[in-house]
């Protein structure tokens, strides 16, 4: 094992955790949080620390750390500020490695404060313990159903983790995760980072064999230097998706109140995203859209794409996208032309976006798609509209009064069918050529739960379905962002 799994294990793989703070009151966070740790199905143990009670939903208590009879690997402290220090103080007696303090009210209030913060580092580390936080939202690890966290989100088991300065922000993520049937391997909350900084987390989970894509919300660096030069090293490994806040003077001083950060210059932080190989996006959307598709998708040789598109429309503001975020929309060949003439109706539009002109004929849009992925100046296609449509025009024929007349119940089955395989067919052909191939339809909207079991099953293997044409250009774009620093060894602005 690394030194850095080793050092961070007792964090993210704890074998036991006391819990200092837990409450059997329902509006205390020593509550809540334990609530979720315990209700998530943790595989380790659990000791709850209250002086004043004896158990904590229906958990042993004990007085103080010092009275929990076993081992312990990892603190959870949710105690009021002034406590913080003396509980530090007694998991170095009892030589506990690790602590994350939830409390807020230090560093990110001012100078004084910011004191009492290097007094626990000072503290933690003549014990050889580390500290994540303070003012922080807790720690997750969806492999070991670790969901010690404030808010009750329990994503399942996948390889994608993020450190995030605000625990609001992490939130969220996990909250899209859940919606969109991403799984997560871990989270942490980093607070105000007096100890462990980004760029610790950066390292262990470039080091860590459950984790293949790696998420970053960052106000304010401690250490620019070591950040980028530990990003640049992980950036070779695997992919970096980051949003730094405080861009802008209000950002700024917000980030400042926040978490303590001093934000810094944001063109020189862009310049230095590039070099070290991060894929810095502008909001949480973005990050939840690109981090979906660095989980499964083949990375393009280049920016060449083909649009094949259900609808015009769908196809012209594509087009308009990808050279807004520098995609090349390619020129077809005379061949392709002819391959395409073969599948499409006579008055197809012949050009690239493939218009496809509302044609109802079954397997048009995954063959057009395979054509132009067997092109060899073709990086990439962007395939819009043509899954889950016809479930949701299936699911209005069920309803209908005239169901019976028309056998519309068949023809519904028929039509969820068609949908499914154009699902399956998608998957199977990113596999067999190795090229991405970025889906976008309006149905991905409001597609749960249950209502279009064709979008479900796309996503459900790993492929989202992004509700507009703009979303699915700018992910293509970090996809080939990542493409040119692995080949190149920086990234294009």
């Amino acid at each position: 094992m690394s030194k850095v799994l080793q050092r961070l294990s007792p964090v993210f793989n704890p074998r036991s955790i006391a819990f200092v703070g837990a409450s059997n009151s329902v509006t205390k966070w020593g509550f809540l949080i334990l609530f979720n740790l315990l209700d998530g199905g943790y595989q380790g143990r659990v000791y709850p620390v209250n002086p004043r009670e004896r158990e904590v939903m229906g958990v042993t208590a004990y007085p103080s750390i010092l009275d929990v009879p076993d081992a312990v690997d990892l603190a959870i402290i949710v105690v009021p500020p002034p406590q913080v220090l003396p509980v530090i103080r007694q998991c170095v007696e009892k030589k506990v490695p690790a602590g994350v303090v939830i409390t807020a009210g230090f560093g990110e209030l001012g100078e004084k404060e910011k004191d009492l913060e290097r007094q626990m580092v000072e503290l933690a580390h003549g014990g050889g313990m580390v500290l994540a936080g303070p003012n922080c939202a807790g720690v997750l690890n969806a492999h070991l159903s670790l969901y010690c966290l404030m808010p009750p989100f329990f994503p399942k088991p996948g390889d994608i983790s993020m450190c995030s300065q605000s625990g609001n922000v992490g939130a969220s993520m996990l909250r899209f995760s859940l919606h969109r049937e991403m799984g997560f391997s871990k989270f942490i909350s980093t607070g105000n980072e007096a100890d462990l900084h980004t760029e610790d987390y950066l390292e262990y989970f470039g080091e860590d064999p459950q984790t293949n894509v790696i998420l970053s919300y960052l106000e304010g660096p401690h250490d620019g230097r070591r950040l980028f030069q530990t990003a640049r090293s992980v950036a070779k490994k695997k992919p970096i998706v980051l949003i730094k806040s405080g861009r802008t003077a209000a950002g700024e001083k917000a980030a400042r109140s926040h978490t303590g950060s001093l934000a810094g210059s944001d063109e020189i932080f862009d310049v230095m995203c590039r070099q070290a190989g991060i894929i810095r996006v502008e909001d949480i959307e973005q990050m939840f859209d690109t981090g979906r598709a660095f989980q499964r998708q083949p990375l393009p040789k280049g920016k060449r794409v083909a649009i094949v598109a259900a609808g015009g429309g769908w196809g012209v503001l594509a087009a308009d996208a990808c050279s807004r975020v520098g995609l090349d929309v390619v020129r077809l060949r005379p061949e392709t032309l002819e391959a395409l003439d073969e599948i499409l109706p006579s008055w197809w539009s012949r050009n690239n976006p493939i218009d496809l002109v509302a044609g109802l004929k079954p397997g048009d849009f995954i063959n057009s798609i395979e054509v132009m992925l067997r092109c060899d100046y073709v990086d990439a296609v962007m395939a819009l509209g043509g899954i889950g449509f016809s479930t949701v025009r299936a699911q209005g024929f069920r309803k209908s009064c005239h169901a019976e007349r028309y056998n519309l119940i068949h023809l519904s089955e028929l039509f969820v069918g068609e949908d499914m395989r154009t699902a399956r067919g998608i998957i199977e052909l990113i596999d067999t050529y190795q090229k991405p191939v970025i889906v976008a339809s309006e149905t991905s909207i409001g597609a749960r739960p249950n209502l279009n079991p064709p979008v479900l099953a796309i996503e459900e293997a790993g492929v989202m379905v992004y509700p507009t044409p703009d979303r699915a250009a700018k992910v293509l774009a970090r996809m080939v962002e990542r493409a040119l620093y692995l080949r190149n060894g920086e990234t294009q602005e």
